[in-house]
């Protein structure tokens, strides 16, 4: 289309010149001659005015010429705040999220084996390269200070206390203390002959002696029998008997539910529990074990080791486990898409949690992007600005060359005839 304008211009220009040496010209050639004339003169001014926007006419210095290149800056700047306030609205791009159905729309995605697969894939994909990113000394560094801080600022007394004591109170004790009761019975089944003959000797010695003195003072007697110890032995074996045979009775009455014994037993522990967990020493024995354990030449080479370990047989099963990983977390997208469908609470968290993510990216990029815009403008070169724009926007501008010469046509042959038929007899 700039050919046609030029020519046009051109065209204008040849017949005015060419009908101004016309001899003895008629009224029309005259009319011509000035519509020649006046379309020039458009086709001049409308060329001026599009090569103005984008360069100096002729590359004369004329003011207020090569408009968009010299003001591209603020041209940019303009533009990066159109786009800015425009397009980049959050209230309005949040509207356009809730009408568009993310909920939906996401389930009908993630619901495609293709992409549950793929998904999953890509995760397990990425593994392989977090792992040896996981070994670096930096990154174990960092994540073995963020596990020591943590640990460190553990209340390892009150943790203790309201463990211990809701385990206690629940009767978690219980089991442990019915396993340590079938312990001690089947130990004194078991060593039953070796505890009584332990019993009777020590009890033998002392039960021979105490009669015998106690019988020689008393009646002034010389008793060899006592002096054997048969009475004392006898005493022995009956006393030997009583001690296991209530020994085995207490036993069976701590492992029966809702003896007096079990109770009391269930109380003593639940006070001992009270009293060891709510004193200044507790809490200080703790404080104490924590500083040790933490210290760094005890605790770095125990978490560098446990650690090195770990990720090595993370990385050693890691293929064989792939299969089996992929389908499950492929299943558990599905699951997830079925979900979406059905739980309109679900959906509802999800479309908020995209609005969130949505305005807090908007506002974090938002106003980068519109000084990207500014800068990247400013930094054009001013000849490939303006030949960009010209290329962009050119066709439109030579239609207005092309009916700037036209219009000035028609209007100069209106006012030469306007002139010549009804003001020359004026």
């Amino acid at each position: 289309m700039k050919g046609w304008a030029t020519g046009l211009l051109v065209g204008s220009a040849s017949l005015f010149v060419g009908l101004s040496f016309w001899p003895a010209p008629s009224v029309w050639i005259l009319a011509a001659r000035a519509a020649a004339e006046a379309a020039t003169i458009g086709a001049l001014a409308d060329w001026f005015a599009v090569v103005a926007l984008f360069k100096r006419p002729l590359g004369l210095p004329i003011p207020h010429t090569a408009l968009l290149p010299r003001n591209k800056a603020r041209i940019g700047a303009r533009l990066g705040q159109f786009v800015g306030e425009k397009f980049l609205d959050p209230d309005d791009l949040a509207q356009k999220l809730t009408e568009a159905d993310l909920p939906d729309h996401l389930a009908g995605w993630l619901e495609q084996d293709a992409v549950g697969q793929g998904i999953a894939d890509a995760a397990l994909s990425v593994l392989p390269g977090a792992l040896d990113a996981l070994t670096d000394a930096r990154v174990q560094a960092q994540v073995q200070a963020t596990i020591t801080d943590w640990l460190a600022g553990l209340d390892l007394a009150g943790l203790s206390q309201r463990g211990l004591v809701g385990f206690v109170e629940a009767g978690g004790h219980l089991p442990v203390i019915d396993k340590a009761a079938d312990w001690a019975l089947t130990q004194l089944a078991n060593e039953e002959p070796r505890i009584k003959a332990f019993l009777q000797e020590r009890a033998v010695t002392y039960l021979a002696g105490q009669l015998e003195s106690g019988v020689t003072r008393l009646l002034r007697l010389d008793t060899k029998s006592l002096a054997d110890g048969k009475i004392a032995k006898w005493l022995a074996d009956e006393l030997a008997n009583a001690i296991l045979a209530d020994a085995v009775a207490r036993l069976e009455q701590i492992r029966t539910e809702g003896s007096p014994l079990r109770y009391q037993a269930h109380a003593y522990l639940l006070q001992r529990v009270h009293a060891l967990t709510e004193g200044d020493a507790w809490a200080a024995t703790l404080d104490d074990l924590k500083r040790h354990l933490l210290a760094p030449e005890r605790f770095g080479p125990q978490f560098t080791a446990i650690w090195t370990r770990v990720i090595a047989d993370l990385r050693t099963g890691l293929p064989a486990a792939r299969p089996r990983l992929v389908a499950l977390l492929a299943d558990q997208l599905q699951g997830f898409a079925a979900r979406l469908r059905g739980d309109s609470a679900l959906r509802a968290r999800v479309s908020a949690q995209a609005q969130v993510i949505l305005r807090r990216l908007i506002a974090r990029y938002r106003p980068l992007a519109v000084a990207h815009i500014g800068k990247t403008v400013a930094s054009w070169d001013d000849k490939a600005v303006a030949d960009q724009l010209e290329q962009a926007i050119g066709r439109d501008l030579q239609f207005i060359r092309i009916n700037g010469t036209c219009v000035g046509a028609l209007a100069g042959l209106v006012l030469f005839l306007l002139d010549h038929f009804f003001l020359a007899g004026r």
